[in-house]
């Protein structure tokens, strides 16, 4: 689990309002794996809300991950935390860049496939 570390802790999970559910066909609830990180969740339909901004801002987190989210990550919320906001893509970027990377994985019938993690930059899809 990314939250087992003695080095480090898991502050705060931002995760999709459970009404807002039903229409992601791959959302999973991260009640439990919060509960058992210790950390905090929030729940949100927008991760540029004021108040997703002042949640995100007010856990005292050092860095922020983005995972699972395929909102764009606007000024005020790459402000929170300039360059230490880190981003995953499904794919080994940058091949099958885009928002259905794991549907084209699946079309292609690629035998392999990885994810990346990169710093996000000032623009959408940058950064190194």
């Amino acid at each position: 689990m990314i939250a087992r570390s003695a080095d480090w802790s898991l502050e705060l999970i931002v995760t999709l309002e459970l009404e807002a559910a039903g229409r992601h066909s791959d959302f999973v609830d991260l009640n439990d794996i919060a509960s058992a990180a210790g950390a905090r969740i929030f729940r949100t339909i927008n991760s540029n809300s004021v108040d997703c901004l002042d949640a995100i801002g007010q856990s005292g987190a050092d860095f922020i991950f983005v995972i699972g989210w395929s909102q764009i990550c606007r000024e005020e919320f790459m402000n929170l935390k300039p360059g230490k906001i880190i981003g995953y893509h499904p794919s080994p970027l940058p091949r099958l860049r885009g928002r259905a990377a794991l549907p084209w994985t699946i079309l292609l019938n690629e035998p392999i496939t990885a994810g990346s993690l990169m710093w996000l930059g000032d623009d959408v899809d940058n950064g190194d």
